[in-house]
Order: structure tokens, then sequence, then C-alpha cells
């Protein structure tokens, strides 16, 4: 038997994620939607659909009657600004950090960080009051193979466009952009993150 299933809906209306939670019944539910691109109005396109799905999620847990728990995908951009230094007194960052820094002001690329940290800040808000068990898991940069579909006779199919990071990585590779020094983790090991944070809440 399967133990995950993948539901793609709108998360920014808190119905129908009720709905779908209502309906999988599921022990844990994993948040991994977000908006990662250039965008017109960052504000608009990016900042305030980021927020509101991660707070639809946590309020659809805490109304749903199976009381699932949420494992939130955040960012290393919810807990640091490039630049921003730990905590006084510490050398590392851990998980009372939070970035202070970004805002929406600053591009798109700040308002995706500033996205990702208010993001998480009213996700353990809300779940603080609604008693929700949550976890947050703060990955850098992902990359790694695109997710493909498989089709009946079992060959792969593409299943679109490269995302954001991997056509980066193109843009890289072909000297479209400058290389630089980036935090990078392979998206299999962020899996295997979740997977081992949902099998610890189970």
């Amino acid at each position: 038997e399967n133990r995950f299933r993948l539901v793609p809906l709108d998360v920014t209306d808190e119905d129908a994620v009720h709905a779908a939670i209502e309906s999988a019944r599921p022990s844990v539910v994993f948040h991994v939607a977000c908006i990662f691109r250039r965008c017109p109005d960052p504000v608009r396109d990016m900042v305030e659909p980021n927020i509101a799905g991660a707070e639809n999620v946590v309020k659809a847990c805490g109304r749903a009657a199976s009381s699932p728990a949420v494992v939130l995908t955040s960012s290393m951009a919810s807990v640091r600004h490039a630049g921003q230094q730990p905590r006084p007194g510490r050398t590392c960052y851990d998980h009372h950090d939070t970035n202070t820094v970004s805002s929406p002001e600053q591009g798109w690329g700040g308002a995706y960080q500033h996205s990702k940290a208010e993001s998480e800040r009213r996700a353990w808000a809300l779940a603080r009051s609604l008693g929700v068990a949550l976890v947050a898991l703060c990955p850098s940069m992902v990359l790694g193979p695109e997710r493909v579909a498989h089709r009946d006779d079992g060959q792969e199919e593409d299943e679109g466009d490269a995302g954001f990071s991997v056509a980066m990585v193109q843009d890289l590779l072909r000297g479209r952009q400058a290389v630089r020094s980036l935090l990078i983790v392979d998206v299999r090991d962020v899996a295997s993150a979740h997977v081992a944070a949902a099998e610890r809440m189970a």
C-alpha cells in the first residue's frame, strides 16, 4: 500500500485544503508548496500566497477530525539572510534563529526570503494556538532530478519545463550566469528528511 498521497490543490483556498485533508484523513500532512520565481509583483504573486498557504494548511489540520501533524518545508532563508550572523554568543545557527533582515523591498529574492520567514513564524504561532503538532525543515537551495511521470507502458515522460532551480544550473553551465558560492542540498536528501520527520511524529 502506498504510504503517501500527492494532492495538488490551491493551498490559498482554506476550504479546499480542509476538504482534501478530511477526505484523505492522513496522520501527517507535508506542506511543500511554495512559489519561487521572478514575478512582476513579488508581494501579490509570491509573498501573500506563500504565507496564506502555510497558514491554511495549519488551520485546516487544526480543524480536521484526524488531527494530522504537519511537516512544513521551510527554508534556510527563514533562518538567516545572507550575511546575517547567528545570535549573540553563538557560532552557528539553530532553531531559535530567524531571518529579521529580508523584506519585499529587496526585490524578488528578498521577497521570497521574507515570505519563507514569515510563513514559518505564522505557522508556529497557529500550531501552538490550535494544538497542531508541527516540524519545520529548513533546507538551502534544493537541487536534483526533476520529477517525471510514468506512462502505462512503464516509460518515463517529462512533466514539462525545467523548474527554476534546474534552469538556474543550466544557465551556470552555459555561461549565462556568473558562477557563485551556493548552499545546496540534494532533493532526495530533503525527501528522506521529510519522511524521517513524519515517522517520528506519527
